[in-house]
């Protein structure tokens, strides 16, 4: 699905209720790419929903350039702090988070001990955030900070 621009956020909000409404299908997707697809903050709360969800098999899943904002930044990382424990990948490059979501992703990132890769690059994050990224590297399993 990635860089086709058409799904927006109704229909990233179809897709994750069509998922999360299908536990087989659900659990075996292990990638999600839905890298330019316009999703917006609303799309990102129902895929923050779906990464929540307890049949959720996701381990890697890109929102690259969805212009999610600090409002689906939020949404991401409840779904990072409440449920999504089986994600090593996310990738939030070039959504307009800016510092604040920014510094609200890797808050969450410590309660997802599955993640091992986040991308940041590309949000306008200054160094007020820099506090809550040095604490995702030392009491998270990240591996892997782009801030590029």
């Amino acid at each position: 699905l990635g860089g086709s621009g058409c799904l927006r956020s109704a229909g990233a909000a179809s897709l994750a209720v069509s998922l999360t409404n299908s536990p087989c299908t659900l659990s075996s997707l292990t990638s999600l790419n839905l890298r330019a697809c316009r999703v917006g903050p609303e799309g990102a709360a129902a895929v923050a929903r779906l990464l929540a969800s307890a049949d959720c098999g996701l381990l890697s899943l890109s929102l690259q350039d969805n212009s999610l904002g600090s409002e689906g930044g939020t949404s991401i990382a409840r779904a990072l702090a409440g449920g999504a424990q089986r994600l090593r990948s996310l990738n939030l490059m070039l959504n307009h988070l800016r510092t604040e979501g920014a510094a609200i992703v890797a808050n969450a990132v410590p309660a997802c001990q599955s993640l091992v890769e986040l991308n940041l690059s590309w949000n306008l994050v200054r160094s007020g955030a820099a506090e809550a990224l040095a604490a995702a590297v030392t009491t998270g399993r990240l591996t892997a900070l782009d801030l590029g």
